[in-house]
């Protein structure tokens, strides 16, 4: 595949990314607050939830779910390039990234429509006490996050190591477009799409790296 191709399908990565960390604030930036990994725990108060997404339409969360869905596949595109342009130098590698990326992608989509489709009924029904239990059963319902992030970090890990041992011809400093350390430096500013942000960071890299 010539490098040409794999630069424009990482700038469509770029797209699904931008498009997901819009997907997830819809999720998160309502009119009367917002949902940050600080005040996670407000999800379980129910009084707290149904303050905060007052007039909360539930086409909202909806269309978080179906557009969040259609950006991991823009996204997968962009990882698959990368994986493409590894397989060439180091097959090993190359498998171990194609086996990460469709198994976070196919996970990371069921979990973002889970999440959406919490929030959604949540809304729907009411936003009562009844609604509020419906919405965590379904969040904790199939507990995929964490397994999701297992094989991104899997992924990038294998990057890193690629790059370290010279297998990918990379110069050793772009171990720093490698999403990770991006997330770190950006961490502590609390921006709810921080990893998005991250890897569009890392795509816009690779495509000058290439």
């Amino acid at each position: 595949m010539s490098l040409t191709i794999l630069k424009a399908i990482l700038v469509c990565g770029i797209i699904g990314h931008a498009i997901n960390m819009y997907c997830d604030r819809l999720l998160s930036i309502f009119p009367n607050g917002v949902i940050k990994f600080s005040n996670f725990d407000d999800l379980k108060d129910s009084k707290k939830m149904a303050k905060l997404m007052d007039g909360v339409s539930e086409k909202i969360p909806m269309r978080s779910a179906i557009l969040g869905a259609f950006a991991i596949f823009l996204e997968v595109l962009g990882y698959y390039a990368l994986t493409a342009y590894m397989y060439e130098h180091s097959k090993v590698c190359g498998i171990i990234m194609f086996l990460c990326t469709t198994l976070f992608a196919t996970i990371g989509t069921a979990h973002h429509v889970k999440c959406g489709l919490a929030e959604y009924a949540f809304i729907k029904l009411g936003r009562d006490e009844k609604a509020h239990a419906f919405m965590l059963d379904l969040n904790n319902s199939a507990p995929i996050t964490k397994t999701c992030f297992v094989f991104y970090l899997a992924y990038i890990v294998t990057l890193i190591v690629a790059i370290l041992t010279g297998v990918a011809t990379f110069p050793l400093w772009a171990v720093i477009f490698t999403i990770l350390p991006i997330v770190i430096v950006m961490w502590p500013l609390g921006i709810i799409g921080t990893m998005h942000i991250a890897a569009m960071i890392s795509f816009a890299a690779w495509i000058f790296l290439l």
